[in-house]
C-alpha cells in the first residue's frame, strides 16, 4: 500500500515554529514500523528544502501556482488536489503548517488503515497540539478539522472536487471539512480517534 501525507502551507508563520513542525513531520513520515509505503509531499509558496538537515529521498517539495496564492479556502483545495494529481496514492493524510505530529501519528493512522478500512470512509486523529503566533498552543480538539483527516485516494478526491465546486457557488467560500454545516461529505462514515494533546508533551521537550 501507497500513502501519501500532504503538508500544506502559505509559508506565513514564524521560522522556529516552521522548522518545528517540519521536524514533527519529517520524523513521522520515517517512522521505521510504517508497514505503507509513506512520501511525504511539502506544498508550499517558497522552497522549503533548505530548511531540513538531511536530504529525505521519501520528501518532496511542490510550490503552488502564483494563481492559487490568495484565494483562501480555495487555496488549500487547490494545493492538495496539486500533491494528488502528481502523487497518487492508496491513502492520503493531510496536514498543516502551524500543527505539530507525534512520532507515531503516521504509524497509528497506517495501522487503523490496514486493518479496518472497510468500516469508514476516513479518520479523523485529534492528537496534535497547535502552533500560533505566540508559541505553542495546547488544543484539545472536539471536531475534526482538515488537518487531522486521512482518506482512500478516491474518496478526497471526490470531497475536493465538490468543495471546489461549493467554493463558487458560495461566493469564494466554503467550509472544507466533509459534512460540516450541511456541506458535502454528511453521507461519509468518520472514525474519530484521539482526544487532545495528552500524549504529545514529550514533542517540545
Amino acid at each position: 500500500m501507497k500513502h501519501t501525507a500532504i503538508f500544506y502551507t502559505n509559508n506565513n508563520i514564524s521560522l522556529k515554529a516552521f522548522q518545528k513542525v517540519l521536524s514533527c513531520f519529517i520524523k513521522a513520515i520515517n517512522h521505521p514500523s510504517l508497514p505503507f509505503d509513506t512520501l511525504g509531499v511539502i506544498v508550499s509558496v517558497f522552497p522549503v528544502l533548505d530548511l531540513l538537515e538531511t536530504d529525505y529521498k521519501n520528501i518532496k517539495n511542490i510550490i503552488a501556482s502564483q494563481e492559487i496564492i490568495n484565494k483562501g479556502h480555495l487555496s488549500i483545495i487547490e494545493k492538495i488536489s496539486l500533491a494528488l494529481a502528481l502523487f497518487p496514492s492508496d491513502y492520503v493524510s493531510l496536514h498543516e503548517h502551524d500543527v505539530l505530529y507525534p512520532e507515531e501519528y503516521l504509524l497509528t493512522l497506517q495501522n487503523i488503515l490496514e486493518d479496518m478500512s472497510s468500516a469508514f470512509d476516513y479518520l479523523a486523529y485529534n492528537n496534535i497540539i497547535g502552533v500560533n503566533k505566540t508559541g505553542y498552543q495546547q488544543r484539545t480538539i472536539v471536531d475534526h478539522p482538515l488537518s487531522t483527516l486521512a482518506f482512500p485516494y478516491p474518496v478526497i478526491k471526490d470531497v475536493l472536487d465538490h468543495k471546489r465546486r461549493e467554493f463558487s457557488l458560495n461566493g469564494n467560500w466554503c467550509y472544507l471539512e466533509p459534512g460540516y454545516g450541511g456541506s458535502y461529505g454528511t453521507h461519509l462514515r468518520r472514525l474519530q480517534l484521539g482526544n487532545g494533546v495528552e500524549n504529545l508533551w514529550f514533542i517540545l521537550i
